[in-house]
């Protein structure tokens, strides 16, 4: 988990997309959010359930190839569940 103060968080992230990409903080220096906050270094985080970036054109992982979007097949849907705790 991550803590702060003695909070300590969990999140736990389900998905039918097979991969997912994650992005730290870490070009964050000192830009300011909503509200006037002002974020530093190491102190945001995303998770974003997805197909693998390469799997329009491979299928290294035996998973088939993601979908392609296209007039015949325009749209594509997955499901997502983020739990997020406090302890």
């Amino acid at each position: 988990g991550a803590g702060d103060g003695g909070v300590v968080a969990s999140l736990t992230v389900r998905s039918t997309a097979p991969g997912f990409q994650f992005y730290t903080g870490n070009w964050i220096d000192g830009e300011v959010g909503k509200g006037g906050a002002c974020y530093r270094q190491w102190e945001g985080l995303a998770i974003e359930p997805q197909h693998y970036p390469d799997g329009v054109c491979e299928d290294k992982y035996g998973i088939g190839k993601c979908v392609v979007l296209d007039e015949d097949n325009p749209e594509y849907l997955h499901r997502m569940q983020f739990d997020f705790k406090l302890k």
